[in-house]
């Protein structure tokens, strides 16, 4: 099984290292790629000096990463495609977790212990929208703006289009419509580094794309 790490990143340099590194050590022989947003500040630098192949999105925005990796992947014959946020909030360490159920499933999602997420407002949009969703999906899902998961590039090339923090929404909704087999693991979740990227109003436009979803064909 052909399978690629891709991180998606903007403005990364506190992070860049610990990442690849991290993931290498929990996967060695897997490839990592970086999904880059024209970063200024010493990342693409870092990433060199590591030697870890930069692609650089077409368009701005988070889901727009995301789908310059999907497609990535896609055209270079990689069976998996495995996902984490770059600011360690999501760790590495439990990658195998997730990659270990590709072999069965279209769509293994990193699930939260919501616990873990601090401080405690935090957790409640995320309770919102993942409750949403299941209600009006008729779904099980644990954690709809998770940041870590894996998939097959084949699955979901060409089926999606969000170019922003609504991406996540999109996968997931469009990954039940479609009755993918999906298996949710428990990850980890821990102390951002830097700024997070996320903003108010992205709550609002998250809950305004599951009912948009719902309501399409």
């Amino acid at each position: 099984m052909r399978v690629c790490i891709g991180l998606p990143t903007r403005n990364e340099v506190q992070n860049i290292e610990a990442m690849v590194k991290r993931i290498r050590k929990a996967c060695p022989g897997k490839d990592v790629i970086i999904f880059d947003e024209h970063s200024d500040d010493g990342t693409l630098d870092i990433a060199k000096n590591l030697k870890v192949p930069v692609v650089q999105r077409k368009y701005s925005g988070y889901g727009a990463g995301i789908l310059s990796a999907i497609e990535y992947t896609y055209n270079h014959n990689y069976d998996v495609l495995a996902v984490l946020d770059c600011d360690q909030t999501y760790p590495p360490e439990d990658l195998p977790k997730l990659l270990e159920h590709m072999g069965s499933y279209d769509f293994v999602t990193g699930a939260r212990d919501l616990r873990c997420i601090h401080p405690k407002l935090h957790r409640l949009p995320n309770m919102f929208h993942t409750g949403l969703a299941n209600f009006l999906f008729g779904s099980r899902l644990r954690d709809i703006n998770s940041g870590m998961w894996a998939l097959r590039p084949s699955r979901f090339v060409g089926k999606l289009k969000s170019f922003d923090m609504t991406f996540t929404v999109e996968l997931y909704t469009r990954a039940v419509k479609n009755s993918y087999r999906i298996k949710h693991v428990t990850v980890g979740y821990d102390k951002r580094v830097g700024d997070s990227k996320i903003r108010v109003k992205d709550g609002f436009n998250i809950a305004w794309r599951i009912i948009s979803e719902r309501l399409k064909p």
